[in-house]
Protein backbone atom coordinates (compact mmCIF):
# COMPACT_ATOMS: atom_id res chain seq x y z
CA UNK A 1 0.00 0.00 0.00
CA UNK A 2 2.78 2.36 0.88
CA UNK A 3 4.52 1.66 -2.37
CA UNK A 4 1.29 2.30 -4.21
CA UNK A 5 0.87 5.56 -2.29
CA UNK A 6 4.35 6.56 -3.24
CA UNK A 7 3.65 5.71 -6.83
CA UNK A 8 0.42 7.71 -6.69
CA UNK A 9 2.19 10.70 -5.17
CA UNK A 10 4.85 10.47 -7.83
CA UNK A 11 2.12 10.33 -10.41
CA UNK A 12 0.41 13.37 -8.91
CA UNK A 13 3.69 15.25 -8.80
CA UNK A 14 4.23 14.34 -12.41
CA UNK A 15 0.76 15.56 -13.25
CA UNK A 16 1.28 18.76 -11.24
CA UNK A 17 4.51 19.44 -13.08
CA UNK A 18 2.81 18.88 -16.40
CA UNK A 19 0.01 21.21 -15.37
CA UNK A 20 2.43 23.95 -14.30
CA UNK A 21 4.55 23.82 -17.44
CA UNK A 22 1.90 25.26 -19.78
CA UNK A 23 1.50 28.16 -17.35
CA UNK A 24 5.21 28.86 -17.43
CA UNK A 25 5.23 28.70 -21.21
CA UNK A 26 2.21 31.01 -21.36
CA UNK A 27 3.93 33.59 -19.14
CA UNK A 28 7.01 33.48 -21.32
CA UNK A 29 4.87 33.96 -24.40
CA UNK A 30 3.10 36.93 -22.81
CA UNK A 31 6.43 38.51 -21.89
CA UNK A 32 7.78 37.94 -25.39
CA UNK A 33 4.57 39.31 -26.94
CA UNK A 34 4.72 42.39 -24.73
CA UNK A 35 8.33 43.01 -25.71
CA UNK A 36 7.53 42.61 -29.40
CA UNK A 37 4.47 44.88 -29.17
CA UNK A 38 6.48 47.43 -27.21
CA UNK A 39 9.20 47.36 -29.84
CA UNK A 40 6.69 47.83 -32.66
CA UNK A 41 5.01 50.68 -30.78
CA UNK A 42 8.38 52.40 -30.28
CA UNK A 43 9.21 52.06 -33.96
CA UNK A 44 5.84 53.51 -34.95
CA UNK A 45 6.34 56.40 -32.56
CA UNK A 46 9.82 57.02 -33.93
CA UNK A 47 8.57 56.92 -37.52
CA UNK A 48 5.37 58.94 -37.05
CA UNK A 49 5.55 60.92 -33.84
CA UNK A 50 9.19 61.99 -33.59
CA UNK A 51 9.37 63.89 -36.90
CA UNK A 52 6.39 66.00 -35.90
CA UNK A 53 8.42 67.60 -33.15
CA UNK A 54 10.98 68.63 -35.73
CA UNK A 55 8.54 69.31 -38.52
CA UNK A 56 9.66 72.84 -39.42
CA UNK A 57 13.32 72.07 -40.23
CA UNK A 58 12.28 69.11 -42.37
CA UNK A 59 9.80 71.04 -44.50
CA UNK A 60 11.78 74.30 -44.63
CA UNK A 61 11.94 75.66 -48.16
CA UNK A 62 14.17 78.33 -49.66
CA UNK A 63 11.29 80.63 -50.41
CA UNK A 64 9.87 80.90 -46.89
CA UNK A 65 10.26 84.28 -45.22
CA UNK A 66 11.45 84.91 -41.67
CA UNK A 67 8.56 85.50 -39.29
CA UNK A 68 9.67 89.03 -38.36
CA UNK A 69 9.59 90.30 -41.95
CA UNK A 70 6.81 92.74 -42.88
CA UNK A 71 4.60 91.41 -45.67
CA UNK A 72 1.37 93.33 -46.23
CA UNK A 73 -1.85 91.41 -47.01
CA UNK A 74 -3.21 91.58 -50.54
CA UNK A 75 -5.07 94.87 -51.07
CA UNK A 76 -2.92 96.70 -48.52
CA UNK A 77 -0.11 99.12 -49.39
CA UNK A 78 3.24 99.19 -47.67
CA UNK A 79 4.66 102.59 -46.79
CA UNK A 80 7.94 102.50 -44.89
CA UNK A 81 7.39 99.75 -42.31
CA UNK A 82 3.60 99.99 -42.10
CA UNK A 83 0.67 98.54 -44.05
CA UNK A 84 -2.23 100.81 -45.02
CA UNK A 85 -5.74 99.98 -46.20
CA UNK A 86 -8.43 102.44 -47.30
CA UNK A 87 -12.03 101.37 -46.75
CA UNK A 88 -14.62 101.81 -49.50
CA UNK A 89 -17.42 102.19 -46.93
CA UNK A 90 -18.22 105.04 -44.56
CA UNK A 91 -18.46 104.31 -40.84
CA UNK A 92 -18.30 106.13 -37.54
CA UNK A 93 -14.92 106.51 -35.82
CA UNK A 94 -15.81 103.79 -33.30
CA UNK A 95 -17.00 101.35 -35.98
CA UNK A 96 -13.99 102.17 -38.13
CA UNK A 97 -11.60 101.44 -35.27
CA UNK A 98 -13.45 98.20 -34.50
CA UNK A 99 -13.10 97.15 -38.15
CA UNK A 100 -9.37 97.90 -38.09
CA UNK A 101 -8.91 95.92 -34.88
CA UNK A 102 -10.62 92.97 -36.55
CA UNK A 103 -7.77 93.08 -39.09
CA UNK A 104 -5.22 93.29 -36.24
CA UNK A 105 -4.60 96.97 -36.97
CA UNK A 106 -5.85 100.39 -35.90
CA UNK A 107 -6.94 103.63 -37.51
CA UNK A 108 -3.97 105.14 -39.34
CA UNK A 109 -1.41 107.26 -37.54
CA UNK A 110 0.80 109.28 -39.92
CA UNK A 111 4.29 110.34 -38.91
CA UNK A 112 4.95 112.83 -41.72
CA UNK A 113 3.30 114.71 -44.59
CA UNK A 114 5.22 112.53 -47.01
CA UNK A 115 3.60 109.44 -45.48
CA UNK A 116 0.16 111.04 -45.90
CA UNK A 117 0.88 111.84 -49.56
CA UNK A 118 2.10 108.32 -50.25
CA UNK A 119 -0.92 106.77 -48.54
CA UNK A 120 -3.46 108.76 -50.52
CA UNK A 121 -1.62 108.37 -53.83
CA UNK A 122 -1.37 104.62 -53.33
CA UNK A 123 -5.10 104.31 -52.67
CA UNK A 124 -5.96 106.18 -55.86
CA UNK A 125 -3.89 103.79 -57.95
CA UNK A 126 -3.62 100.04 -57.73
CA UNK A 127 -1.38 97.15 -58.68
CA UNK A 128 -2.43 93.93 -60.45
CA UNK A 129 -3.14 90.82 -58.43
CA UNK A 130 0.01 89.12 -57.11
CA UNK A 131 1.91 92.43 -57.31
CA UNK A 132 3.02 94.44 -54.28
CA UNK A 133 2.84 98.22 -54.08
CA UNK A 134 5.64 100.32 -52.63
CA UNK A 135 6.20 104.07 -53.02
CA UNK A 136 3.92 104.43 -56.05
CA UNK A 137 5.39 101.47 -57.88
CA UNK A 138 4.24 97.88 -58.38
CA UNK A 139 6.56 94.92 -57.89
CA UNK A 140 6.22 91.31 -58.95
CA UNK A 141 8.31 88.59 -57.31
CA UNK A 142 8.26 85.53 -59.54
CA UNK A 143 7.62 82.03 -58.30
CA UNK A 144 9.32 80.46 -61.33
CA UNK A 145 12.95 80.60 -62.42
CA UNK A 146 14.45 81.67 -65.73
CA UNK A 147 17.64 83.06 -67.24
CA UNK A 148 18.18 86.83 -67.20
CA UNK A 149 16.87 87.48 -70.73
CA UNK A 150 13.72 85.35 -70.43
CA UNK A 151 13.04 86.90 -67.03
CA UNK A 152 13.23 90.37 -68.51
CA UNK A 153 10.97 89.30 -71.38
CA UNK A 154 8.39 88.11 -68.86
CA UNK A 155 8.43 91.53 -67.20
CA UNK A 156 8.11 93.36 -70.52
CA UNK A 157 5.02 91.34 -71.46
CA UNK A 158 3.44 92.69 -68.26
CA UNK A 159 4.23 96.32 -69.14
CA UNK A 160 7.13 96.31 -66.69
CA UNK A 161 10.87 95.60 -66.64
CA UNK A 162 13.37 93.97 -64.34
CA UNK A 163 13.54 96.17 -61.28
CA UNK A 164 16.01 98.97 -60.82
CA UNK A 165 17.05 100.00 -57.31
CA UNK A 166 17.04 103.75 -56.74
CA UNK A 167 17.18 104.17 -52.97
CA UNK A 168 18.22 102.40 -49.80
CA UNK A 169 14.54 102.13 -48.84
CA UNK A 170 13.79 100.35 -52.08
CA UNK A 171 16.75 98.01 -51.56
CA UNK A 172 15.48 97.14 -48.08
CA UNK A 173 11.96 96.56 -49.44
CA UNK A 174 13.20 94.22 -52.17
CA UNK A 175 15.42 92.22 -49.81
CA UNK A 176 12.55 91.93 -47.37
CA UNK A 177 10.07 90.58 -49.91
CA UNK A 178 12.35 88.33 -51.92
CA UNK A 179 12.62 86.08 -48.86
CA UNK A 180 15.60 83.73 -49.09
CA UNK A 181 15.73 83.22 -52.87
CA UNK A 182 18.05 84.96 -55.33
CA UNK A 183 16.24 87.22 -57.85
CA UNK A 184 17.44 88.78 -61.09
CA UNK A 185 17.39 92.60 -61.19
CA UNK A 186 17.61 94.99 -64.13
CA UNK A 187 21.34 95.70 -64.01
CA UNK A 188 24.03 94.61 -66.47
CA UNK A 189 27.70 95.04 -65.64
CA UNK A 190 30.43 95.77 -68.18
CA UNK A 191 34.03 94.60 -68.17
CA UNK A 192 35.18 97.58 -66.09
CA UNK A 193 32.25 97.05 -63.70
CA UNK A 194 30.62 100.32 -64.78
CA UNK A 195 27.14 98.89 -65.10
CA UNK A 196 23.97 100.01 -66.88
CA UNK A 197 20.33 99.76 -65.85
CA UNK A 198 17.67 98.36 -68.18
CA UNK A 199 16.36 101.88 -68.90
CA UNK A 200 19.79 102.90 -70.23
CA UNK A 201 21.01 104.96 -67.27
CA UNK A 202 24.53 104.43 -65.95
CA UNK A 203 24.86 102.65 -62.62
CA UNK A 204 26.40 105.15 -60.20
CA UNK A 205 27.74 102.44 -57.87
CA UNK A 206 25.83 103.66 -54.84
CA UNK A 207 25.83 100.04 -53.66
CA UNK A 208 28.48 97.38 -54.19
CA UNK A 209 28.08 94.50 -56.62
CA UNK A 210 30.02 91.29 -56.02
CA UNK A 211 31.41 89.09 -58.78
CA UNK A 212 32.82 89.59 -62.28
CA UNK A 213 29.97 88.33 -64.46
CA UNK A 214 27.51 90.36 -66.54
CA UNK A 215 24.00 89.93 -65.11
CA UNK A 216 23.11 91.14 -61.62
CA UNK A 217 20.86 89.53 -59.05
CA UNK A 218 19.82 90.23 -55.47
CA UNK A 219 20.58 87.87 -52.58
CA UNK A 220 20.58 88.13 -48.79
CA UNK A 221 23.94 89.95 -48.78
CA UNK A 222 23.05 92.50 -51.47
CA UNK A 223 23.78 92.52 -55.19
CA UNK A 224 26.03 90.09 -57.06
CA UNK A 225 26.60 88.96 -60.64
CA UNK A 226 26.28 85.61 -62.37
CA UNK A 227 26.34 84.24 -65.90
CA UNK A 228 23.20 85.37 -67.65
CA UNK A 229 22.12 81.88 -68.74
CA UNK A 230 21.85 80.59 -65.16
CA UNK A 231 18.32 80.38 -63.83
CA UNK A 232 16.91 82.37 -60.93
CA UNK A 233 13.68 83.99 -59.89
CA UNK A 234 13.20 87.61 -60.90
CA UNK A 235 11.61 90.90 -59.80
CA UNK A 236 9.57 93.08 -62.15
CA UNK A 237 8.83 96.77 -61.48
CA UNK A 238 6.41 99.20 -63.06
CA UNK A 239 4.68 102.45 -62.20
CA UNK A 240 1.19 102.43 -60.77
CA UNK A 241 -1.53 103.10 -63.35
Amino acid sequence: MESEGIENRDGMEAVDQNVKRPGIVTKKMLVMSSMICGGIAFLLWAMLGFPRKFKNPRIFKDNTCPEDEIICPQGWNQINNNCFFQSEHEKSWIDGQANCIAYRGSLAIFNSENEVDQAFRSTQDSCPDDWISFQNKCYYFSKEEGDWNSSRHNCVTQRADLTMIDTEEEMAFLKRHKCTSDHWIGLEMTENQAGRWVNGTIFNKWFSVRGNEKCAYLDDDGAATARCYTERKWICRRKMH
